[in-house]
């Protein structure tokens, strides 16, 4: 059994991008070069990075974690079907439900999910933000758990948010408890 927290995981994980994104990369894992020669971020490098502490460490993970509930996709009734969680971890007998995303801060579609399990994890990967990107991240959760339509609030009692800045290697863990709002 694995001794470390979801916290502790998650800062292996950022570390894990760190080593991928440094360009004297000595890493297995690298970031694609695009046909203009622009390296391709997107949120699976952190999902690998992830898996990849999960092997270190021992954890027991499954990757598209079928959600037992059904939700719409595009809108339309005939789309409703079940939705997948890009990561379930257990972390000290405690099952974690993780979506990363990356260079985004809208939140709906992904938190709804989040409704089947008390313990969830919101990884935001960005190359880089602006002094608005955090600030409109976490005015959109807020919102999210707050709606006035009671039955679309994130109802788990915590959900922590992860999010790691590429080129400035910052980083913050921050634990949202929907019940205070």
């Amino acid at each position: 059994m694995n001794n470390i927290t979801i916290e502790e995981f998650l800062e292996l994980t950022f570390q894990n991008l760190r080593k991928t994104y440094d360009t004297d990369n000595k890493f297995q894992l690298f970031f694609p070069i695009k046909r203009d020669q622009k390296p391709r971020y997107s949120e699976q490098e952190a999902r690998v990075c992830a898996i990849k502490t999960c092997f270190d460490k021992n954890i027991k993970f499954s990757v598209e974690t079928p959600t037992k509930g059904e939700y719409f996709f595009s809108g339309k009734e005939s789309n409703k079907r079940s939705g997948s969680i890009d990561l379930q971890v257990i972390i000290k007998e405690k099952y974690y439900n993780i979506e990363f995303k990356f260079g985004t801060n809208k939140v709906d579609n992904e938190l709804e999910k989040f409704n089947e399990n008390p313990d969830n994890v919101m990884f935001f990967l960005f190359k880089n933000t602006d002094k608005g990107t955090i600030k409109t991240l976490l005015k959109n959760i807020t919102n999210y758990t707050c709606k006035e339509d009671k039955s679309k609030n994130i109802s788990p009692n915590n959900l922590l948010l992860a999010v790691y800045i590429l080129e400035t290697n910052e980083r913050a863990i921050v634990k949202v408890n929907s019940k205070e709002h």
